[in-house]
């Protein structure tokens, strides 16, 4: 077995043994951030949890206008239109060399129009190039 193999394996066992869940990290830095509040701040536990209740409705709205932007950029992508228009844009370059600088001036453009459809569409366009270009 390769070396490279072999370490991301090992690397793979330690993480899935000793990295906790995002679960837990969120509950851990909770804690840390009440506690720094409390210590250095001098603020009290009630406005603490005050501010955290606030916040997760402000971080709330935010995840539901990024659900927006990606599914609207997958709509976007998934469209016939947009997907003949990968497939012509995919047989653009003509070496895999090519086809890396033209994959990052496809996705940098396509983020600029929309980025939801930048991501999505980037993706797309990935497996139309390396099918063409392995």
């Amino acid at each position: 077995m390769p070396i490279l193999t072999r370490l991301a394996l090992r690397l793979t066992r330690f993480s899935e043994r000793y990295v906790p869940g995002a679960f837990v990290i969120a509950c851990l830095l909770t804690f840390l951030t009440f506690a720094l509040a409390i210590g250095l701040a001098g603020k009290s536990p009630a406005d603490c949890l005050g501010w955290w209740g606030d916040g997760f409705w402000v971080l709330l709205e935010f995840g539901m206008q990024m659900c927006l932007v990606m599914v609207t950029g997958a709509i976007l992508a998934d469209s016939p239109a947009l997907k003949r228009g990968l497939d012509a844009l995919a047989r653009v370059p003509r070496s895999p060399r090519a086809a890396v600088v033209w994959m990052a001036f496809l996705s940098m453009l396509l983020c600029w129009l929309h980025r939801g459809l930048g991501l999505i569409a980037s993706a797309f366009l990935v497996r139309r190039l390396v099918k063409r270009h392995p």
